[in-house]
């Protein structure tokens, strides 16, 4: 089971990603994430490790940043 440590919005360092930003999702049995959703809205991870997920936060996220 994967186990999510932190969420750190790259582009800006804190921990609420918006729109077009580069997020990193830090844990350990990560390997095998496909697709990091936000409500309806899904994007496929630019790179995925067992203990990282990065991936750009959609235009359709239900975000406000």
């Amino acid at each position: 089971m994967a186990t999510i440590t932190s969420l750190v919005d790259t582009t800006t360092t804190t921990n609420q990603g918006k729109p077009g930003d580069t997020v990193q999702i830090n844990g350990t049995g990560l390997s095998t994430t496909t697709r990091v959703n936000f409500g309806a809205a899904a994007v496929t991870p630019a790179s995925v490790t067992a203990t990282l997920v990065t991936f750009v936060v959609p235009s359709t996220a239900p975000c406000s940043g």
